[in-house]
């Protein structure tokens, strides 16, 4: 089997707002957009462009899964500080025998709940920026019969409709399936992979970030109909390692992975990223 990679560089322009699923209206943001989130923004693109409503997006969602095989990202100089505040939002729902949001009761039809975001800053100077990468069969239909590389280009928010993003750069190229199970990489992976000889202890974690993302590589393709189900959210999240990008006065570290039998090795323009095997592999 051949496999095709879609490489691409997203600048932000201040940060991001995800909120963590399963969690209450004043739940905290991760730190970084899950892969799902990337996604989701791209069955958007793919919707719009085949004149599709909303409700076409989970449609989407499980076609670009099934022939994807890898998706990761890299940091390249984002520094991110999780902070919270009180935004002013609409509070639908039924509260005292009225129906709100209400002309005739503006002044109770909003909330004021503390909102978790995310401010990027940057180690090198430049605008916070993260690149990504998507590697699918080559006989997939989602990328043989769509615009997908431009579809990849129209991406601009990712999360909130306030995490507005601009994409700098889209490179399509082959992806080489390894045969190996010990490699390096600064791109995030599934935690249960890290092996390295940093020693125990809290040291090791100035060299990486942990997060808890739904891990959309171990989904079903027939998904639940509660697609933000509980049930979806926690038997499918996985903790992922995301290495810390070279600072001003320090280095980046490459970190020692080892795959388990489920697991699989890519090799994109030189750069290792981890993602699941083919069957029969």
């Amino acid at each position: 089997m051949r496999f095709r990679a879609y490489r691409f560089t997203v600048e932000f322009q201040w940060g991001i707002i995800s909120r963590m699923a399963g969690s209450s209206k004043t739940s905290p943001s991760y730190l970084f957009p899950p892969p799902t989130t990337v996604i989701g923004a791209l069955a958007r693109n793919l919707a719009v462009q085949m004149r599709k409503g909303e409700s076409a997006y989970r449609e989407l969602f499980r076609e670009i899964v099934n022939g994807l095989y890898a998706i990761s990202f890299k940091v390249i100089n984002v520094l991110p500080s999780p902070y919270t505040d009180i935004s002013r939002l609409i509070a639908i729902g039924n509260r005292g025998g009225y129906t709100y949001p209400s002309p005739k009761i503006p002044d109770k039809s909003f909330d004021v709940p503390a909102t978790g975001k995310v401010y990027y800053s940057s180690a090198d100077g430049n605008p916070p920026r993260i690149e990504y990468a998507l590697v699918f069969s080559e006989d997939s239909e989602i990328i043989k019969y769509n615009r997908f590389t431009e579809n990849i280009w129209k991406i601009n928010r990712l999360g909130a409709k306030e995490s507005l993003v601009s994409v700098i750069e889209v490179n399509e190229t082959d992806a080489e399936f390894l045969q190996i199970n010990k490699e390096k990489t600064q791109w995030a992976f599934p935690k249960k992979l890290l092996k390295t000889e940093l020693g125990e202890g809290y040291k090791i974690f100035k060299y990486f970030w942990v997060e808890e993302y739904v891990d959309p590589l171990r989904l079903e393709l027939t998904l639940p109909e509660s697609f933000y189900s509980y049930k979806y959210s926690y038997e499918y999240r996985t903790l992922f390692v995301i290495p810390r990008p070279k600072m001003l006065d320090g280095e980046s570290l490459p970190i020692s992975i080892e795959t388990f039998p489920d697991y699989a090795v890519f090799k994109v323009e030189g750069e290792t990223i981890v993602g699941r095997k083919q069957s029969g592999a």
